[in-house]
């Protein structure tokens, strides 16, 4: 029976599928790529002043600071692996920006009817703070929903990674 072929076994075909397989993997992509766990996974780090920051790896490597009064940070990082985790933080960004700004236009008005109250026209005054507490607790709100989904954009950036997760993940 020479020059005869039978034909792919069960075992290579099997052993073809799962290499293919292995190659659209995110895992594996992500293991291919040097980023596991350990060395980028993403949390939200708490300080001092309202302020938290963004930290990478086990190492604990500041990737983004988030103060109380400012505008969502950059992190490019979090649209490099997840489809979720890059429409998650494009909408954290404008929900904490716009609210942002919301807070900026209602502290304006509180300081407007601040000075407007010492030159004694306290009716203005009091009308004035409370149409400007109304875009301050707006954008409270909305700021505070944006942190749920900056939240849950670190999530789904950290699923992506491979290796061994700590404890309760």
């Amino acid at each position: 029976m020479t020059g005869t072929h039978r034909g792919p076994t069960f075992i290579s075909t099997a052993l073809g599928a799962a290499l293919i397989g292995l190659m659209f993997n995110p895992h594996v992509v992500a293991a291919q790529d040097g980023c596991t766990w350990d060395t980028c996974a993403l949390r939200v780090r708490h300080r001092a002043f309202a302020t938290e920051e963004v930290v990478q790896g086990s190492s604990g490597t500041r990737v983004a600071k988030i103060s109380l009064l400012g505008f969502a940070p950059d992190l490019p990082l979090l649209s490099t692996r997840s489809d979720s985790a890059a429409m998650l933080y494009r909408q954290f960004r404008s929900g904490n920006n716009s609210g942002a700004w919301m807070q900026i236009l209602g502290a304006t008005g509180l300081i407007a009817g601040l000075i407007v109250e010492t030159s004694g026209h306290e009716g203005t005054a009091i009308g004035l703070g409370l149409a400007a507490s109304i875009p301050a607790i707006w954008g409270t709100f909305r700021r505070i929903r944006a942190r749920d989904r900056l939240n849950r954009s670190i999530w789904w950036y950290n699923r992506s990674l491979q290796g061994p997760r700590p404890p309760g993940r």
